[in-house]
């Protein structure tokens, strides 16, 4: 296997926001195993209900640079199924992402396809901190299961009118754009 840059690259992110609660009462219904020096453990195997994890992107294009996107996600738990599947835990983290793309089409649909991976990057980002911050809780760490976002409906509309066509990559040179803005809600539930 070879390694080769991607088309697509991560410059920068940073967290905007994250909230993290543990569940009222879970301390009351969690046996804790404490002993100094060691961070707290679960007294026995435990298990969740699936988590209900949903997701909004929103993007923009950079206006002077269209090789240059910026990407807003947020991951948050549906609270209504928290509380009545006891799950341990709520949050909501909101990252923002720079993303540099190496050869730049003009297209609704690369910018579409770009939005897609930029926000599978975030996430994957995004999985981490949660997972990070929870394991300082009374129970396991909260790792949040790996998702594809899917877009084919979305290209499917685009490339069904008859003025936009998925152009070929090549390596010319960028074409002046004006600013792109998306906006996504993914739902996913486990």
């Amino acid at each position: 296997m070879r390694l080769e840059l991607a088309n697509l690259q991560l410059e920068a992110y940073y967290v905007r926001e994250l909230s993290i609660a543990v569940r009222p009462g879970l301390e009351n219904d969690v046996k804790l195993a404490l002993a100094p020096g060691l961070h707290i453990q679960a007294g026995s195997v435990m298990t969740t209900p699936p988590y209900s994890v949903e997701v909004d992107v929103d993007s923009g294009k950079n206006t002077e640079d269209p090789a240059r996107y910026r990407v807003f996600l947020h991951i948050y738990s549906d609270e209504s199924v928290i509380s009545k599947d006891r799950a341990p835990y709520s949050f909501s983290l909101r990252l923002v992402g720079y993303f540099r793309v190496g050869n730049p089409v003009e297209s609704p649909v690369e910018d579409l396809l770009i939005l897609r991976n930029a926000a599978m990057i975030l996430y994957s980002a995004g999985r981490d901190i949660i997972a990070s911050t929870t394991a300082r809780g009374p129970v396991p760490a909260l790792v949040l299961p790996t998702y594809s976002f899917i877009v084919d409906d979305d290209i499917a509309k685009l490339t069904s009118r008859k003025e936009i066509s998925t152009p070929p990559r090549s390596p010319a040179k960028p074409i002046k754009s004006k600013s792109a803005k998306s906006s996504r809600k993914i739902s996913k539930k486990r």
